[in-house]
């Protein structure tokens, strides 16, 4: 099997790290140390029900307007300014106006773009755009009217590695050998700017379903797969978990705990059905490349369970949003915290619905509507009478 196919195929079973959505605001200054909450499901059930109302439409994905079809990515850029745009099409930059600015355009030539993976504030009310191009990666630079000003290219990117915003923060996150039998792990760097190729290491996660030979991918990854989720500060903290227990921390800069939570529940066993399902859809996505002995090493090296955690999603106050597992299953939970990491809520949202981002009492989410037409809408979030 050629390294590029094993490169997609780990692609499909990592997960998008989920990330705050942090804004160069000023954000409020984060709680005081020593938070540490422990909750059984039991305690859980007890959460007050949250109710989610619909707020104001975005838009509507009808195949020809820019509005995301598939793969909805946002992140908010400062004030009431956030972006949206998914891979190999155009993207928008949206604030309290109804009508969005759309940056350049998609295509080859000068000032053009082919697929963009992540989408972060410059100077000013300039936009900078990471760019996967034919001939390589780059840094675009876009005006507040959507106009191209420069393009500075960016180093090869690696198997496993990526590099975006969160909010304002420039990241690089990445996979890493950290042991002699190439045991990986995942690392993420905060970047003082976008085209630097180091920054400041604040989270080392063991992955070690991953082997990796120098900077390459090695052996064929499980179907399922248990990786850690985090979420990332304006201020640089970072919460974090290895996704197989609820076990969150938010480190300060120090390496000590601001806070840690810890949530006891027992994990959902991933069915044959959904066995056969991501077996499917795993050989549709590399074009049936993989020999069926390929996925039965997949599928013979994967998870039984589900991870505890899927994801997780956080406000520039301070307040994150768990992700509960992503089964067969129609409704996917959601747990609310505090700044300083005390759940104080929980909410379902059907399965078919993306959770984008969150901004104050509000969540920023792509779901279907009519027919299979898409839109992207705020929620706004409240306690049930």
């Amino acid at each position: 099997m050629i390294a590029v196919t094993w490169r997609r195929a780990a692609q499909i079973v990592l997960p998008l790290f989920a990330l705050a959505c942090a804004t160069p605001d000023a954000a409020p200054p984060p709680p005081a140390p020593g938070g540490n909450w422990t909750l059984d499901a039991a305690g859980v059930d007890s959460l007050p029900a949250l109710t989610l109302a619909d707020g104001r439409l975005v838009c509507i994905a009808d195949g020809r307007a820019a509005c995301p079809l598939l793969q909805p990515i946002a992140n908010r850029l400062g004030g009431d300014r956030f972006a949206l745009w998914e891979p190999g099409r155009v993207v928008q930059v949206w604030d309290a106006d109804t009508t969005p600015t759309t940056i350049g355009k998609v295509g080859q030539g000068l000032g053009e773009y082919q697929t963009i993976l992540g989408v972060g504030p410059g100077s000013g009310k300039t936009v900078e755009l990471i760019d996967m191009s034919n001939d390589g990666s780059r840094v675009m630079t876009f005006d507040g009217a959507g106009a191209f000003v420069e393009a500075k290219p960016l180093p090869p990117i690696e198997a496993g590695e990526a590099r975006g915003f969160v909010g304002a923060l420039p990241v690089l996150q990445g996979m890493v050998a950290q042991s002699e039998s190439g045991e990986g792990a995942f690392r993420l760097f905060v970047l003082q700017k976008a085209t630097d190729t180091t920054g400041k290491l604040v989270l080392q996660a063991p992955m070690p379903w991953v082997r990796m030979q120098g900077t390459q991918l090695v052996s064929t990854p499980p179907l399922f797969a248990t990786s850690p989720v985090y979420a990332l500060f304006p201020d640089g903290e970072v919460a974090w978990g290895e996704g197989d227990r609820i076990s969150l921390i938010r480190k300060m800069a120090d390496g000590n705990p601001r806070w840690q939570l810890h949530i006891n529940r027992p994990r959902l066993r991933i069915t044959a059905e959904e066995f056969a399902t991501k077996r499917a859809s795993v050989q549709a996505m590399l074009g049936g490349q993989l020999a069926e002995s390929d996925l039965d090493s997949m599928r013979a090296k994967s998870d039984t369970l589900h991870p505890a955690l899927a994801g997780l999603i956080a406000t520039r106050e301070g307040r994150l949003y768990l992700v509960g597992p992503m089964t067969g299953a129609d409704q996917i939970e959601y747990i609310q915290l505090a700044a300083d990491g005390k759940p104080t809520g929980r909410f379902q949202l059907p399965s078919t619905t993306k959770l984008l981002l969150a901004a104050g009492d509000s969540l920023l989410v792509q779901r279907p509507t009519e027919g299979e037409l898409r839109e992207v809408r705020w929620l706004r979030v409240a306690t049930t009478p």
